[in-house]
């Protein structure tokens, strides 16, 4: 397969895993503030970690089709790392924009999803799963 179909073929399984890490996200903090009651910024966080299991499995196994299990300790403490950052950055980021730009919450959360996919793929890509092509 050509080099250039090959990672266009990852970036859309990518894309694609992204997709449902970020609608479990949003489908979790719906549920959790809407349904449940808990506050915003208190369901984004759990949905954060929800989205992190989802993702990590998908990118994994299918997006880089990394299969090798002696690497998921080394990867998975990368994974959980960037998680963390990620963490701060969409819970600081969906503050300013719920509390500060007063944009809905859920509008809020899809839009900070696609700002940390666009630049989680070249930190997967290039940090996480480095070895996998």
């Amino acid at each position: 397969m050509s080099y250039i179909r090959t990672h266009f073929l990852q970036l859309v399984r990518f894309g694609i895993s992204g997709s449902v890490a970020a609608l479990s996200g949003i489908i979790s903090l719906y549920v959790l503030t809407d349904i449940v009651g808990i506050w915003y910024v208190a369901s984004s966080v759990l949905a954060f970690f929800i989205t992190f299991i989802i993702v990590f499995i998908l990118q994994k196994f299918w997006t880089f089709k990394e299969t090798s299990v002696s690497t998921i300790p080394r990867q998975t403490a990368q994974n959980f790392a960037l998680s963390i950052f990620n963490l701060f950055f969409n819970t600081a980021l969906i503050y300013v924009l719920v509390d500060i730009a007063d944009l809905n919450h859920i509008l809020a959360q899809a839009l900070i999803y696609g700002l940390i996919g666009a630049i989680d793929f070249f930190v997967y890509k290039y940090w996480i799963f480095r070895f996998a092509d």
